[in-house]
């Protein structure tokens, strides 16, 4: 029989529940800490750790204006509708260029809404593009350029497990920072910040803290982005899975394409311009300059290299996902396929038909064959003479000397052109590499001017006479045209 009295078990449930209390307490305090942005970091008690590890709640309701319509939906509980209208606002400030308003609003909708990745999306893209081109100085493009990225890189810290973030933030760094009109600006700035008195010389460590290229930090990105999709088993809705695997092989593609058109560097300039070069090579002998440009071919042949085997040997022999959920591998030989095709439990057909299909989405075959040629020691050494020929023509009017380096240059060239003949009489070069063919009608147009300009007559004959310069593609004669209308701009004639 229980002897307490009604007070006594009175206390004891209360000293119960007080006990109890404070480890509830303690699991579940909020987050308490805050980054410069607003928004909610690892902290709080052991609910607020895991719902931010899983992303499953949100800590604030957002930095929005107390007096604006937004915030009575806020507080009614409506948060759907007060992004809604902050959206609202959003597309209308854009329109009418008030882009200063503009990032306001977009705190507040990331503040209600951190996991609408189109938020993310939208403003990077805004600073990067629409804000940027209101600048006239590079260097203030490029500050807002970086804004993006940064945005986007906030993006996904705050959306860990969203593949198509991770995706976007390797797109901006790659394609904004290595294709637009100021790539030569934005690549070396990338690496060499222009605030001198922040960074001292060395790169904005927030985007790229490692002081690598773009094309580098890029791959990185994707890469993010194909664990989420390949080891997490996320789906992304972005396009065709097989294609957006690609995207880090793509990247060293895009790399080895840079150091190549880069050409020779200076030592401790970040992506020296052509002034910069063209003033180092004028102090150096011509055993140093042979050297650095030896050096510079070598480099290529490694970034082709690189680029060749992760194409084929990774990207190549990864197993990938077709719309239907077939698998198939693009490197599969015949007795592959049909091993594939068993154990899908489908026929060998089917199996087939998605694999061309995705050779062609994934231009599979013409990268692989880009990478074949450029890596080969042959195409290295004739792209090293045809350079060192075209400065000794441009820079030292030495016509001599740039006409024979010329001539091996394109003599090698010929001998690599030719291994990719197909039997239907075309040229994978010819036909699939506009880059190159445009690299060698400049070199012919030197080598052929350089007989001109010595009152020399052109020979009858020379190293792809008949492959290019007299090739009756119209696309190849169109590119001979334009080039020759530019040198005679250039030298006159």
């Amino acid at each position: 029989m229980n002897r307490m009295t009604a007070l006594q078990r009175k206390v004891a449930y209360l000293v119960i529940l007080l006990a109890m209390l404070v480890p509830i307490l303690m699991i579940g305090r909020p987050a308490d800490r805050f980054d410069q942005n607003g928004t909610p970091v690892k902290s709080g008690g052991e609910l607020a750790k895991l719902r931010f590890d899983y992303q499953l709640g949100e800590a604030s309701l957002g930095n929005v204006d107390p007096t604006s319509a937004a915030m009575n939906l806020v507080l009614l509980g409506f948060r759907g509708i007060a992004a809604g209208t902050l959206w609202v606002q959003a597309d209308d400030l854009k329109g009418r260029k008030e882009f200063d308003k503009l990032r306001q609003v977009v705190e507040s909708i990331i503040l209600l809404q951190p996991h609408f990745k189109s938020v993310w999306e939208f403003q990077s893209w805004n600073l990067t593009y629409n804000v940027s081109a209101e600048c006239d100085d590079v260097k203030d493009r490029y500050y807002w350029v970086k804004e993006g990225l940064k945005f986007m890189i906030r993006g996904t810290e705050r959306n860990r497990r969203v593949p198509e973030l991770s995706y976007s933030a390797g797109a901006f760094t790659g394609t904004k920072l290595g294709r637009a009109d100021e790539k030569e600006h934005y690549r070396r700035y990338f690496r060499s910040d222009p605030d001198e008195e922040q960074f001292q010389g060395g790169p904005d460590p927030v985007v790229n803290p490692e002081g690598k290229d773009n094309y580098l930090v890029a791959r990185d990105w994707y890469e993010k982005a194909n664990y989420l999709v390949n080891s997490l088993k996320i789906k992304q809705h972005r396009m065709d899975e097989p294609l957006f695997l690609s995207y880090p092989y793509q990247s060293l593609i895009e790399y080895a394409r840079a150091v190549q058109s880069d050409g020779v560097q200076v030592d401790g300039i970040a992506l020296a311009s052509e002034d910069e070069i063209l003033e180092h090579l004028a102090m150096l002998s011509d055993e140093e300059i042979d050297q650095l440009y030896k050096s510079w071919s070598n480099s290529c042949s490694e970034a082709w290299e690189t680029a060749y085997l992760q194409w084929i040997n990774e990207y190549g022999r990864m197993r990938l996902l077709a719309t239907d959920d077939t698998h198939f591998v693009l490197e599969d030989l015949p007795q592959e396929v049909k091993a594939d095709a068993d154990e899908e439990g489908t026929s060998v057909e089917h199996v087939q038909r998605w694999r061309t299909r995705y050779l062609k989405t994934t231009n599979y075959p013409m990268r692989k064959q880009l990478c074949e040629f450029e890596r080969r020691p042959q195409t290295a050494l004739a792209r090293y003479q045809l350079t060192e020929g075209k400065r000794r023509f441009t820079q030292l009017q030495d016509f001599i000397g740039a006409r024979d380096l010329l001539r091996q240059g394109l003599e090698n060239m010929e001998g690599v052109i030719k291994l990719y003949e197909r039997p239907d009489g075309s040229n994978g070069i010819l036909v699939d590499e506009e880059d190159t063919v445009t690299e060698i009608l400049r070199a012919l147009i030197m080598y052929t001017q350089s007989f001109v300009l010595s009152g020399e007559q052109v020979p009858a004959e020379f190293p792809l006479k008949d492959l290019i310069w007299d090739n009756p593609d119209p696309a190849i004669q169109t590119i001979k045209q334009e080039k020759m209308e530019a040198f005679q701009r250039t030298y006159g004639g």
